[in-house]
């Protein structure tokens, strides 16, 4: 319990910072867009290639991991899918339950990143890599073309869909990391060892990122939809990788990882998808207050009982 606690505190801590930093006006807006766009284009990318690059994929089923993520999400995309013809004539509008769908399948690749290092060092941020070379261009179209139908919006042509992954900074480091690996190149180690600062770098100034979008005057306005958004995440969908996990036959550290690239809050990126195509931003907003709150205490419970 030690360790989990040693572990979760300091990220609690920057988390806070941020909040603070953010509440106190220390630093403008355009700064914290910065980090952002510093963390998601060269930072995590950084990160991601040097682990993948040097991981030694015989450690683990990898294979059995990427069935077991995808399958998780596709699983929980078709729950919420679901969902959305139930809502929709209970008078829910599109735009509102086009934010539950992203917090319900969304996850934030900074956080988990972050918690996972803390634990299992490179060996568990490459398990975490997989998962984003899988779960990310599957949720990526899928949030897209949801969002699109449900505010009302043409879907994405294909030429739309294979530009947005073929662009996206972490499926491009996914796939560098893993051709280095599989020819044999490797990194040189001077240019290793710098990446290896960068990936550092993103660890703490995400997490503070993460507390920038901490808005605890949200709250209030937070109802069914948001609890609704909250349990499926934070609950249905580490439920979800604990089962594909068991049924693939993962695990030890590995399984632990997928629960954990389940159970975090979804991602910031959302509510700027929200604002650019006409979803509820402001439902959104709420839903990643509460969910960052919350998971807190869920994750600190699910390593509990994992016994980590």
């Amino acid at each position: 319990m030690l360790n989990i606690v040693y572990t979760i505190t300091p990220i609690f801590f920057l988390i806070s910072l941020g909040y603070i930093f953010h509440r106190q006006k220390t630093f403008t807006d355009g700064f914290w867009s910065g980090i952002e766009h510093l963390c998601y284009y060269v930072l995590f990318p950084s990160l991601i290639v040097r682990t993948l690059a040097i991981t030694d994929f015989s450690q683990f089923p990898a294979l059995n991991v990427a069935f077991t993520m995808g399958a998780a999400v596709i699983t929980m995309l078709v729950v919420v899918s679901l969902g959305y013809f139930i809502a929709k004539p209970m008078g829910m509008a599109g735009a509102s339950y086009s934010s539950i769908f992203q917090g319900s399948t969304r996850w934030n690749t900074f956080a988990v990143v972050a918690i996972i290092d803390g634990f299992y060092g490179d060996a568990g941020v490459s398990v975490v890599s997989i998962g984003i070379a899988v779960m990310i261009p599957i949720l990526n179209v899928s949030n897209v073309t949801a969002l699109a139908l449900m505010v009302g919006k043409d879907a994405p042509t294909i030429g739309k869909v294979i530009k947005m992954l073929i662009t996206n900074p972490f499926i491009i480091a996914c796939a560098t990391g893993l051709a280095l690996n599989f020819l044999g190149f490797g990194l040189w180690e001077p240019i290793a060892n710098t990446m290896d600062l960068l990936g550092r770098a993103a660890l703490a100034l995400s997490l503070l990122a993460v507390g920038v979008g901490v808005q605890f005057s949200s709250i209030k306005n937070s109802g069914f939809a948001v609890l609704v958004a909250t349990t499926l995440k934070l609950a249905v969908m580490p439920l979800f990788m604990f089962l594909f996990g068991s049924y693939f036959g993962v695990t030890g550290m590995a399984l632990t990882v997928a629960i954990l690239c389940g159970a975090v809050p979804t991602a910031g990126a959302s509510y700027i998808l929200a604002r650019k195509m006409g979803g509820d931003a402001t439902l959104i907003a709420n839903i990643l207050t509460v969910q960052t709150l919350v998971s807190i205490v869920s994750i600190t419970a699910i390593l509990y009982y994992i016994g980590v």
